[in-house]
């Protein structure tokens, strides 16, 4: 269409240089579309099924992934992670892991094959670790917290949670994101005694703008008293179906919002609250 109308223009060949160095212009902007740095605290659960797949990015630029799996669907990261990870011009990203199931992991072995990976926090098989350079920073934590160091941005908080060290779901760890005020809380798959023993850390006992709930929003006995000590303004479940937890979600007046209903979710911090309130 920029060529037509150029065409149509009768205008002395110098003019008509200029206008033709200006829709290139025009068309490499179209073309080849440009990503800014993040100027804010943006989180993406993507709408994985039966699964958990956060990527967030801050200022830095730093970008990290929060488990990547699926359990009942199939390349959830070519079709969902990767158009993301692409727009967001990423070359290397850290990776934090709850646990080893595949609803939770699945999809790391496409991400260590395609991305730098810079350090990486929590849980990692054995595969994956011999996939990995030997010089890639491997932190974890047994019980208790763990405070990972954020070279690229000494603003943002990051800690890794773990209520205990058994295996499987209830040995699955968290992570709390802490920016501008703003704090988030994403959560693997403890839902029983390692969820009661991640509730009594000490970082859990603050109020949280969002909580990504434990285990896909799976019934559990301590999930009022995790709403409790965080008091989440707003609670993610990511799953295929209805959950357990949405009821009491919702009885507690708190927003809520579902994969399963809303397709992939964006949370923003954009600055510090102002008193007493909270910002979504």
């Amino acid at each position: 269409m920029v060529f037509a109308v150029l065409r149509g223009v009768g205008a002395t060949h110098t003019h008509r240089t200029w206008l033709m160095r200006a829709a290139c212009a025009v068309w490499c902007a179209l073309l080849l579309p440009w990503t800014p740095a993040p100027n804010e605290l943006e989180l993406v659960a993507l709408d994985v099924g039966h699964g958990t797949a956060v990527a967030m990015r801050a200022p830095g630029p730093v970008y990290w992934l929060f488990d990547c799996g699926s359990r009942d669907r199939t390349r959830v990261v070519q079709g969902a992670l990767g158009p993301l990870l692409a727009h967001w011009e990423v070359r290397e990203l850290d990776v934090a892991l709850s646990h080893t199931d595949r609803d939770h992991a699945a999809g790391l072995d496409w991400v260590v094959e395609r991305y730098a990976i810079g350090s990486w926090i929590g849980a990692l098989s054995a595969p994956l670790g011999e996939r990995l350079p030997h010089t890639i920073q491997h932190l974890d934590v047994a019980r208790g917290t763990l405070l990972v160091p954020c070279p690229a941005n000494p603003a943002l908080g990051l800690t890794l949670l773990r209520g205990c060290n058994a295996p499987g779901n209830e040995g699955s760890r968290s992570l709390l994101v802490e920016f501008e005020g703003r704090s988030v809380l994403l959560s693997g798959d403890a839902q029983d005694d390692g969820l009661r023993a991640l509730i009594e850390l000490e970082p859990v006992a603050q109020p949280c703008d969002l909580l990504l709930c434990p285990h896909h929003g799976a019934e559990s006995r301590w999930l009022g008293a995790l709403l409790d000590a965080c008091g989440p303004a707003q609670v993610w479940i990511s799953a295929s179906a209805s959950a357990p937890a949405e009821p009491e979600v919702r009885r507690r007046a708190i927003d809520l919002s579902l994969t399963r209903r809303d397709g992939p979710l964006t949370w923003r911090a954009r600055g510090p609250p102002e008193s007493g309130q909270k910002q979504p």
